[in-house]
């Protein structure tokens, strides 16, 4: 636990000391803001971490944000950054028929995620914009 708290050094220590205390200790935790970079959780305050009470102790529960961050670092890794950004379902394309087309299987495709998402065709027709926008809404939503 000591190892713990070393490296978490802004979490006040696990104790069971009675319940009122408990509870103003985790209300203080859970308001006060983070230092976390690259997305604003309301949740954690920017911590990754909530305190709450598991059977009259105090502990910290990873909040849903870290699995979006992790992610999120993956794809600036690998130089894709950009693309992530650039590549969006409001910056596609879709004038004619078949862009709207392939626009309305993409968005159904993420919200039926138990199928497959195909897409072929020539040297841009869009495949790489609607496939990276697939991508970057299904991390929105927290997938990895």
């Amino acid at each position: 636990m000591k190892a713990i708290q070393q490296c978490l050094p802004n979490v006040p220590s696990i104790s069971s000391s009675t319940s009122g205390s408990l509870e103003i200790q985790i209300q203080r935790y859970n308001d006060e803001q983070g230092t976390l970079k690259g997305q604003n959780c309301q949740l954690c305050k920017n911590k990754g971490y909530i305190m709450i009470l598991d059977e009259g102790y105090t502990a910290l529960k990873p909040c849903d944000c870290q699995k979006k961050r992790e992610t999120r670092g993956i794809v600036e890794k690998s130089g894709m950054k950009k693309l992530i950004q650039d590549y969006t379902f409001e910056t596609y394309d879709s004038k004619a028929m078949w862009q709207r087309i392939i626009k309305e299987k993409a968005l159904a495709f993420i919200h039926d995620q138990g199928h497959w998402f195909f897409i072929g065709g020539q040297v841009g027709a869009g495949k790489t914009h609607i496939c990276t926008a697939i991508v970057n809404e299904l991390m929105n939503l927290g997938n990895q």
